[in-house]
């Protein structure tokens, strides 16, 4: 067939695919052709869990003699400016980089924002080095003092006049416990009458400018939804007020969450750049660089999450999402020549202020080598750089800059997202659809991203190429109220099978005349014995559960029913099953 170029989109379900998807998710062990891979000793692991963010990352190094590629994985706080780094294992050892605390794996509940970094490091590791013991700590700490400005910033001074308003709706609302969908909310009011509250007492002329001035309660923490589902709305809402919030003196900013839209994009920009001056001065960095990919997830406030990748050089990042992972995105482009659009602004600069040169490396027989930035003359020896942007490579040209690019996605708040952030050392060998292969038959994270880094480094020994470094990062993040399918991601295929044994059981106690009639073929896959009837009753073995050996088996229908309940056709055999032993008698 045609070849397929890997836009953003939806992947082709190849021929193998079709055959996988029966046993999607399954594999919880890294195949056995890897095993040789996975016995190595230099082998670096790490994985976390940020539970309230609804995120599961892991990430594994399969280093070289060069040895660097660095990363770095944690959580922080963006009221406090506190970074965690989630600890790292090599073989049965564990040690912490950096100065930050160590996490064993839970989170504590005042974190609000989840980093993740690859650092590929070029002509020496000491550059990566540095990026990954100062990058993002120095990220969360410009976060943090940016959004606690604009805290105070945003007060200003309409602060006594808010917070009047706020002991005013504190003291004369009412709040009590409600009850909803048979669940207790503690302490809380409601929306609506909160609004009219306002309006009828004159604290708002309309209930427009009431929302507005509770909505900027709601921005400063001193309201809260009951679940952080929504904004202050004209609604029959329940809705908290912080008593933190009511009891802090004049003047304290304060901060309920990061929200996607009060991450600062040029603080970050700032970050990478303070992080390049230093590179750019002192002796030991002179004579490397590194690129430098990060993505920072943050909590909506519905329920969604957002990720931000924030990126300079040719490391990649893509996320997987949809039932079988089959839409595909970039999350990042390479920083190279190839690029139009670096290209020409590298030719601008070397117009403008000299010392740029896009070409390939000349010889008397010509070109020799692939297209690359030279500071001088684009001869053999001369000094030459295969990225457009970079952190470091003081001695290169000028044209090369450590600003960062950014993107954005967003998260449902009932979707999941697999996100592979990676070094060249794994793209280079392994396409998008032969990622994807991989994740989706993969348990779980940290399945997922040590079959992909012990899988490039299989390919890489198989094509003969040159050893390179290879970092993988796999972060699954899940909304709100993201709920796994059966025998779906972080689904668990023996949980449903007991949740249909014991529906088989009901629907198999019947105690009458016609109990004998019941055929075996009617439970469709249960597998049952009966022994000699002496008291007229069946003794049944429910103890195994097996799939429908195709999807159009035939639905289990008891004779006494009038209607057969039939599941709709986009189910799967094991999901008919299940359909129809749900399915009320008539």
């Amino acid at each position: 067939g045609r070849r397929h170029t890997f836009q953003e989109g939806k992947l082709p379900l190849l021929p193998s695919s079709w055959t996988m998807a029966r046993r999607r998710f399954d594999v919880r062990e890294i195949p056995s052709h890897l095993a040789g891979y996975l016995s190595r000793k230099d082998l670096r692991t790490c994985a976390g869990v940020v539970e309230h963010l609804g995120i599961i990352s892991a990430a594994t190094q399969v280093p070289t003699k060069k040895d660097e590629d660095k990363f770095a994985t944690g959580f922080g706080d963006v009221k406090s400016g506190e970074f965690t780094r989630f600890s790292e294992s090599k073989g049965s050892e564990e040690k912490n980089n950096g100065d930050s605390k160590k996490n064993s794996g839970g989170s504590p509940e005042s974190a609000n924002i989840a980093c993740f970094g690859v650092f590929d490091g070029h002509g020496g590791r000491p550059v990566a080095e540095l990026l990954r013991d100062t990058l993002l700590p120095e990220v969360l700490r410009r976060i943090s003092k940016k959004v606690l400005k604009d805290s105070e910033k945003g007060l200003g001074s309409d602060q006594p006049s808010l917070m009047k308003l706020a002991n005013a709706l504190a003291k004369n609302l009412d709040r009590r416990d409600r009850r909803y969908h048979l669940q207790t909310y503690k302490n809380c009011f409601v929306g609506r009458e909160a609004v009219s509250w306002m309006v009828r007492t004159g604290y708002a002329g309309t209930r427009y400018q009431a929302l507005v001035a509770m909505n900027e309660l709601h921005r400063l923490g001193v309201i809260s939804h009951v679940t952080n589902d929504h904004v202050v709305e004209d609604k029959e809402y329940f809705y908290r007020l912080e008593e933190a919030a009511l009891k802090a003196e004049p003047g304290a900013p304060s901060v309920a969450m990061c929200p996607a839209s009060t991450l600062p994009q040029d603080e970050i920009s700032s970050a990478f750049l303070s992080v390049d001056a230093i590179a750019q001065k002192e002796e030991k960095y002179q004579t490397c660089g590194s690129t430098a990919i990060n993505l920072f997830v943050v909590a909506g406030e519905t329920g969604s999450r957002s990720i931000l990748c924030a990126w300079t050089g040719d490391s990649r990042a893509a996320y997987f999402s949809g039932s079988d992972l089959h839409e595909f995105g970039h999350l990042s482009n390479d920083h190279d020549p190839t690029s139009v659009a670096e290209r020409r602004r590298i030719d601008q600069y070397g117009k403008e202020k000299g010392g740029a040169f896009v070409a390939r490396r000349t010889t008397q027989g010509g070109a020799l080598g692939p297209w690359a930035v030279f500071k001088n003359t684009p001869e053999v020896g001369g000094l030459s750089l295969m990225m457009t942007r970079s952190i470091g490579d003081a001695r290169h040209s000028k044209a090369i800059v450590p600003d960062p690019e950014f993107k954005r996605i967003q998260v449902g708040r009932q979707e999941i997202v697999r996100c592979v952030v990676a070094s060249d050392g794994m793209w280079r060998v392994l396409n998008a659809n032969a990622v994807r292969e991989v994740l989706v038959r993969s348990a779980n994270a940290d399945i997922a991203s040590k079959w992909l880094a012990l899988e490039a480094a299989r390919k890489t020994d198989l094509l003969e190429l040159k050893p390179d470094d290879i970092t993988v990062i796999v972060v699954d993040v899940m909304g709100r109220y993201y709920r796994p399918h059966p025998g779906g991601l972080y689904g668990d295929r023996r949980t449903f099978a007991r949740k249909l044994e014991r529906a088989c059981a009901r629907i198999l106690s019947i105690d009458d005349e016609d109990e004998d009639d019941v055929s075996s073929s009617a439970i469709n896959g249960v597998a049952r014995a009966t022994s000699a009837p002496e008291d007229k009753k069946i003794k049944r073995d429910l103890s195994g559960v097996i799939l429908p050996k195709s999807p159009s088996s035939p639905p289990l229908v008891h004779r006494r029913r009038s209607k057969s309940w039939d599941a709709p056709p986009s189910c799967s055999g094991l999901e008919k099953l299940a359909y129809n032993t749900s399915s009320p008698r008539m």
